[in-house]
């Protein structure tokens, strides 16, 4: 399976002159943990909830702009990549998110939630409900068993 085939669409992106604040409100009313972050309309690097968590009493992550929370670089992958490609990169990155990439442009965004739930679910592979055989001497489960 391809990136293309579970990436999520469209992508949610702020300004990296946004405050963190602003881009918490984003995320809890669109229900996403992650965003784009753009420099004057170029893709920057990414943000998770965890990058703007309020420590208890307010704390660092509360004032200024994102510039101070954003990783210096971007890593992306190509939408043709698989979900091994995608799984191995963000193990070697240490990153929970990746913007897709296609011609240069950012076409979606695939996170770590999509790997889990493609693993969890395995999409690849079905295994189906299978059936369970009743041995002969002990009954179904929960049966009253007989005493000798």
């Amino acid at each position: 399976m391809r990136v293309r085939d579970f990436m999520s669409r469209p992508v949610e992106s702020i300004s990296i002159t946004a405050s963190p604040r602003a881009a918490r409100e984003q995320m809890f009313r669109r229900k996403i943990r992650h965003l784009l972050v753009k420099r004057g309309g170029t893709p920057c690097g990414t943000l998770s909830d965890r990058d703007i968590a309020v420590p208890a009493g307010g704390g660092p992550a509360s004032g200024g702009t994102l510039e101070r929370l954003v990783a210096p670089f971007l890593v992306t992958v190509n939408s043709d990549a698989t979900m091994r490609d995608v799984a191995n990169l963000m193990r070697a990155r240490g990153v929970e998110c990746l913007p897709v990439v296609e011609r240069g442009t950012v076409v979606g965004i695939v996170t770590i939630h999509d790997v889990l739930d493609f693993v969890g679910h395995g999409r690849s592979t079905s295994a189906g409900r299978t059936h369970r055989a009743v041995l002969p001497r002990r009954g179904p489960r929960g049966a009253p068993r007989s005493v000798r």
